[in-house]
C-alpha cells in the first residue's frame, strides 16, 4: 500500500477506529502537520489525547480516543 497523503490517512484511521469503538489508534508516518492537526483536534475536543512515540527507530504516533 502506497501512502501518498499521510494526513488523509491519518484522520482516516483515526475516524475508522472512533467508528468501530476504539479508544487507541496508533498512526503512522509522522510529521509536523500531523502532529499540529492533532493539537487543534485535542484542543476542540475530538481526540482525548496524543503522544509521539519511538519503536525500533520508527516513529508513530499514538492517539487516545
Amino acid at each position: 500500500m502506497v501512502l501518498l497523503d499521510p494526513l488523509a490517512n491519518a484522520l482516516s484511521a483515526i475516524k475508522n477506529a472512533e467508528l468501530v469503538g476504539k479508544r487507541r489508534v496508533y498512526v503512522f508516518p509522522t510529521n509536523k502537520l500531523i502532529k499540529a492537526v492533532l493539537t487543534i483536534l485535542k484542543e476542540h475536543g475530538y481526540i482525548k489525547d496524543y503522544k509521539p512515540m519511538i519503536l525500533n527507530k520508527k516513529e508513530f504516533i499514538r492517539v487516545e480516543l
